[in-house]
């Protein structure tokens, strides 16, 4: 069986955690308010689109009446512990308030939008009651089949909180301090001992989930050191989920765990297919739905860290996402494919999630990618995945 580096594995069998790497100065002395994946200049263009009843930033708002959830009469449904259970599992009957969490917060960033864009204060408001409920509520996340269960709802549920709660904070929406300050205690005290660290077992899209939620906490909270440590840990995470020829024949490996430690594992993790090609992330062997989640929460980090003032479009990093979202608009619709890629098969489809990367590699930096483009208007307006994605032909359009 092949190793991987000597020197990583005595560096790694000497410390079962490893270090996160220094981090330099703070890219900025303060945090950008709205800042987390939407900025106001964002919002703000948006209403302007709105306003001129331009598409497709109109039939994308029009879609959000499709929903139940996106209309002030949804009720929330907090529960004080919410259990998430593997499915598949006899536990999975015994789930409590998952759906629910993420479905309330989802309402909450959705109506939190809608306030933002059209200033009608009823959608605050709801917004507002929302959060609130679950603040007052919420003690705990468990599960008893799935030790990644928390850890993975809670990235679901607290990325998605802090969208909405950062626009209600920073755009006169009347959320009193107390509240605020409510909340606040359960982002620190309940979701990010879970999210914090990320996943060492799970270097996938649960690692992912765990990351942009742990990003979005420190944002909100505004604790620089929490947000610097995230930020050096999440490009680890990148590097060694999106591939590139670049990278030598093998994937770089996740330096953060001590589980994937000869060559046979890290295979294992990518399906041990060998079939490594420009843009394939960890995932896409497994299915393009899982890559979908990879690439939306990848997405969403690099969005909240350009607002911050951290350009990761123009790195290294960035052309990984960039090869990464090009490969995979190709092969959307999944089905039958060469040989040469995952064997010759690709399951299930990729869902929406190309829009704020588009925008920015080729709105802002001016770059061609014509698979993507075909794939991004062909799904517009870009739909909600029910679980931490919803809006983004609204809040990203190019």
């Amino acid at each position: 069986m092949k190793m991987v580096s000597s020197l990583l594995l005595l560096h790694l069998a000497a410390s079962p955690t490893l270090a996160l790497p220094s981090t330099s100065a703070p890219r900025q002395n303060t945090f950008q308010h709205p800042g987390i994946f939407v900025s106001q200049a964002q919002l703000d263009s948006t209403k302007a689109h709105l306003a001129a009843k331009a598409n497709p930033w109109r039939a994308a708002y029009s879609a959000l009446d499709d929903l139940p959830w996106t209309k002030p009469s949804w009720g929330p449904s907090p529960v004080a512990t919410v259990r998430c259970e593997d499915p598949g599992t006899p536990e999975h009957d015994q789930e409590q308030g998952c759906e629910e969490e993420r479905l309330d917060a989802l309402a909450a960033y959705s109506l939190a939008l809608r306030w933002a864009y059209t200033g009608n204060d009823t959608y605050a408001a709801k917004a507002i009651t929302i959060i609130d409920a679950w603040s007052g509520t919420l003690k705990e996340h468990v599960s008893s089949s799935a030790p990644e269960q928390p850890g993975l709802q809670s990235g679901w549920a607290a990325s998605t909180w802090t969208r909405a709660a950062e626009i209600l904070r920073y755009t006169d929406a009347n959320w009193d301090t107390g509240s605020i300050t409510r909340f606040s205690g359960i982002l620190r005290d309940v979701y990010l001992p879970l999210v914090r660290d990320g996943s060492a077992d799970n270097p996938n899209n649960i690692d992912s989930a765990m990351l942009e939620a742990a990003q979005n906490i420190a944002v909100f909270l505004e604790d620089r050191t929490l947000y610097d440590a995230v930020m050096e840990r999440a490009k680890l995470h990148i590097a060694s989920y999106i591939y590139l020829k670049s990278d030598g024949s093998f994937p770089k490996i996740p330096e953060w765990t001590t589980k994937y430690l000869t060559e046979a594992r890290v295979r294992a993790l990518w399906q041990s297919d060998g079939s490594f090609f420009d843009g394939r992330t960890m995932e896409t062997c497994r299915d393009l739905e899982h890559a979908s989640y990879g690439l939306a929460s990848i997405s969403h980090m690099f969005e909240t860290a350009r607002i911050q003032g951290e350009d990761l479009y123009t790195t290294g990093l960035g052309s990984k996402l960039q090869t990464a979202l090009e490969m995979h608009a190709q092969y959307a619709a999944g089905g039958p494919v060469s040989s040469e890629v995952c064997g010759g098969q690709l399951k299930y489809e990729l869902l929406p999630v190309a829009e704020p990367g588009y925008a920015q590699f080729v709105g802002r930096l001016g770059r061609s990618m014509p698979k993507t483009k075909a794939f991004v208007e062909g799904s517009r307006p870009a739909k909600p995945n029910y679980l931490f994605t919803a809006w983004e032909t609204l809040t990203h359009a190019s």
